[in-house]
């Protein structure tokens, strides 16, 4: 979902998000799914690591 507009796509597909959207993606099957996410702002990209690890520290402790 990008921007509130739902889009479906499957194995081998390329998708690209522009800059400062919202979005997520979602796995609706019972399918296992991969994804590869490629960042290209190291700034933009060391938030969203920091963020998730203290998620994950947070999650560890309860």
């Amino acid at each position: 979902m990008c921007e509130g507009e739902k889009t479906r796509f499957k194995a081998g597909d390329t998708v690209q998000f522009p800059p400062f959207t919202r979005h997520c993606v979602l796995n609706e099957s019972p399918e296992p799914f991969e994804m590869y996410s490629i960042w290209w702002d190291e700034e933009m990209s060391s938030r969203f690591a920091q963020r998730h690890q203290q998620k994950n520290q947070v999650s560890d402790h309860v």
